[in-house]
């Protein structure tokens, strides 16, 4: 049980004296552990809120270091820690503003290969990233670890907050991720804050924003941003709210990779992400493309749920995660097997799986998944669709 000296008393007492957070809610935020994905222009200022409010346990990923064009945004850096990796200068300064609760820095870029170890350590998780892909693996390994994540995003003048993979008091959970958006939009269409410019107050507002619903969620104050995203534009100082439902849909996507993560997750223990070589056993659309061409033997195993995908690869094998998973070494041999899902998340530990089994040779996992074989084809005029 949390104990909370006189030293807590006086550091806590503004928010203390809040009925919505009392003494149970200072305790729940000391016990609380949380997770900030990218230390940057939305990370800084939630980095420094959930430190100031006492959130005990806070993680902090980001492989980047300190550059001086990111002083004008992110708040929690100076110029002495220009050159710093910002794990390490993020905690750094935390620890000068509360040197009572514990920072862990992953200083690496969130993968594939890391994701559910790092995760599975917190209660919440904010995303503090500024691309789809990563945004996506976020979701989908919450989703997984039964964990709820807060997004926030902004476009120029504009920021956006909401909290996916959330259930309220009563166990009824709300949207996914992947509700907002089922397909991935293309980077490219949301150019960064380095091509089309951003404000710091604009970030400082959002990640403030998404620090405030960690606090909510953790003290169990207020109505969560679940079901909800929160724009606002800070040229006109407009605020609203885009609702946003439940896609059954897209949601069985999301619950169809949970449900093969938590078949295995056992199974993967830190030593053994670790050494699973993603690139090596990986193939992009282009090359697999090739292999078609030189008439190689070529096995190609479909593991994709998602219906409103049309696009399938022609004489593709399809079967479930656990059908793959149970098939036997002879199956593999004489072909170059290559595994393909939605967007190559679920492919990629389809293959740790089997690597982990068997000493298959030629064993690839389809990068990108369907979504990015669906986009190259586009391309091959030629190509014969089924």
């Amino acid at each position: 049980m949390t104990i909370l000296s006189n030293d807590d008393l006086n550091r806590y007492s503004r928010q203390i004296v809040l009925n919505e957070i009392g003494l149970e809610g200072q305790k729940k935020l000391l016990s609380a552990k949380v997770l900030v994905i990218g230390a940057g222009g939305l990370g800084s200022p939630a980095l420094l809120l959930l430190a100031a409010a006492g959130v005990g346990n806070i993680g902090i990923v980001d492989f980047d270091k300190v550059d001086i064009s990111n002083l004008q945004r992110q708040i929690l850096y100076d110029e002495l820690q220009i050159g710093i990796l910002k794990a390490y200068a993020a905690k750094e300064k935390l620890a000068k503003i509360n040197s009572k609760i514990n920072i862990f820095t992953y200083p690496e870029k969130l993968s594939i290969n890391n994701a559910l170890n790092i995760l599975s350590n917190y209660d919440f998780v904010i995303d503090g990233t500024d691309n789809f892909p990563t945004r996506y693996l976020i979701n989908d390994i919450c989703v997984a670890l039964d964990k709820p994540f807060v997004m926030g995003a902004i476009h120029k003048f504009e920021g956006q907050v909401s909290v996916f993979n959330y259930k309220n008091s009563s166990g009824n959970p709300g949207p996914t991720y992947r509700c907002l958006y089922p397909v991935s939009p293309k980077q490219e269409q949301f150019p960064n804050c380095a091509q089309l410019g951003v404000l710091g107050s604009l970030t400082s507002i959002i990640g403030s924003i998404q620090a405030n619903e960690v606090i909510k969620m953790i003290t169990g104050s207020g109505n969560v941003l679940s079901g909800e995203m929160l724009i606002f534009n800070i040229l006109n100082n407009s605020f609203f709210k885009l609702k946003i439902k439940r896609n059954e849909v897209s949601v069985k996507k999301s619950l169809d990779i949970s449900n093969n993560l938590k078949d295995y997750q056992p199974n993967l223990n830190a030593e053994e992400i670790k050494h699973f070589d993603d690139e090596k056993y990986s193939i992009n659309p282009s090359n697999l493309y090739r292999l078609f061409s030189k008439e190689k033997k070529i096995k190609v195993i479909d593991i994709c749920t998602d219906l409103s995908l049309k696009t399938r690869i022609p004489n593709s094998i399809k079967m479930n995660y656990n059908e793959l998973i149970a098939q036997n070494e002879q199956f593999f041999s004489g072909f170059n097997t290559i595994i393909c899902c939605e967007i190559g998340i679920k492919s990629s530990f389809a293959v740790n799986e089997l690597l982990k089994k068997y000493k298959i040779e030629n064993l690839f996992s389809l990068k990108g998944g369907l979504l990015a074989w669906t986009e190259f084809i586009k391309t091959e005029s030629n190509y014969e669709r089924e």
